[in-house]
């Protein structure tokens, strides 16, 4: 990121327009009714490679433990169903839980683009 004195170098409003946008980066969405201070705003700097390296291997974390919970489910209806492929159990699995086919890596915490590249 920037460096201390390219900051200080700043506006308020540039300040503040960085700040949120990169909060959002680190939780998901902008922070509501904050105005911190210059200085706030500043320090946020200080701990925004940290904070964003964290998030982003809790994420990854987070995305590991749902595609295990995923493939076992696969799996076991593939167990059941020993003839049936990869792209049925999925089917199944979308119509059991009532989800369009589509929304299904986003309701089971997967990554974007994860069934079509784990096919």
């Amino acid at each position: 990121m920037s460096t201390r004195q390219e900051l200080e170098a700043r506006t308020y409003d540039q300040l503040l327009e960085l700040y949120a946008d990169s909060y959002k980066e680190i939780h998901g969405f902008r922070p509501q009714n904050r105005r911190p201070s210059r200085e706030a705003l500043i320090d946020f700097w200080a701990s925004y490679d940290t904070e964003f390296e964290a998030n982003k291997a809790r994420k990854q974390t987070e995305e590991q433990r749902c595609i295990a919970i995923f493939e076992e489910r696969i799996q076991g209806v593939l167990a059941l169903m020993p003839h049936a492929s990869r792209a049925d159990a999925i089917r199944l699995i979308s119509d059991d839980e009532g989800y369009d086919e589509e929304a299904i890596e986003d309701e089971f915490g997967l990554p974007y683009g994860y069934l079509k590249t784990a096919a």
